[in-house]
């Protein structure tokens, strides 16, 4: 059985200002629909940006064989976009242990 998971992540932006913003936003789409176009699984993805709040959100809704399969191709796929962006990526296993812990709270 597929599993479908829809998965949105914000994340802080330091040091970008208005232009850097929509360089960003042109950039990281750009990305996210090649990866759509090499991962079948990996599917209507979308990024969002707040200049006001320094904010970035992927929006992305990825298939898989299990819950945590599914959350992996989006997890993975937006990090992919983010690093061939010139984005970093610090912290990530730790604030993924949470975020696994509270979308598997919500898929029950």
């Amino acid at each position: 059985m597929t599993t479908m998971v829809a998965l949105e992540m914000r994340f802080l932006v330091e040091g970008a200002d208005k232009d850097d913003f929509e360089a960003i936003l042109d950039d990281l789409t750009d990305e996210l629909s090649d990866l759509e176009d090499a991962h079948s699984d990996l599917l209507d993805a979308a990024v969002f940006v707040s200049v006001e709040e320094r904010t970035l959100t992927i929006a992305a809704t990825a298939s898989g064989e299990s819950f945590d399969d599914a959350e992996s191709v989006a997890q993975s796929c937006i990090r992919a976009a983010i690093h061939a962006t010139g984005g970093a990526t610090e912290d990530w296993n730790d604030a993924m242990d949470i975020q696994h812990k509270e979308s598997t709270l919500l898929a029950r």
